[in-house]
């Protein structure tokens, strides 16, 4: 093991033992911000500001006006925050794109049908009745003609 000048000038002590209270309070504060205040926004819960940015502005589910003119405030002495720092409130919505989806989908389904004339007509045969293969072909490393401990082959000398 390398010696560093920090072991080789500052020798532990043997008996001594670390504070476990310190330890812990070094360990929370380098932890950072625990997720309910990372997560919660202006004093929300987090659970209420999940409507997502794409559906904001692209799904247009929350509004399709023009976004309000920024407003002076007087207490910060600075504009009002944009819209995207005040999240807009609702449930959850994960894009909205699985939900579209499977309705295009099922919209789909019920113009087309599921079995075409061929498949309706073709009988389902039991696995039975399909060839299976036999014979299982062994890996190298599982044969028992390889020693286990080089995985060579001990006939080696016979074959010469």
């Amino acid at each position: 093991m390398a010696n560093s000048s920090y072991r080789m000038d500052y020798m532990a002590h043997m008996p001594h033992r670390p504070d476990a209270v310190m330890c812990q309070r070094a360990f929370r504060r380098s932890e950072g911000l625990p997720l309910r205040q990372l997560f919660s926004h202006h004093g929300l819960l987090s659970s209420h500001c999940l409507v997502s940015q794409y559906d904001e502005s692209y799904g247009r589910q929350a509004s399709s006006s023009l976004p309000t003119l920024h407003s002076w405030s007087s207490f910060k002495l600075a504009r009002v925050p944009e819209r995207s720092d005040h999240p807009i409130q609702g449930p959850p919505t994960n894009f909205g794109l699985a939900a579209s989806w499977r309705a295009r989908m099922e919209q789909q389904r019920a113009l087309v049908p599921t079995l075409s004339e061929y498949r309706a007509s073709y009988p389902l045969h039991p696995n039975s009745a399909f060839c299976y293969s036999h014979h299982v072909s062994m890996l190298k490393r599982f044969s028992s003609s390889q020693l286990p401990a080089n995985l060579s082959n001990e006939d080696l000398a016979l074959k010469h």
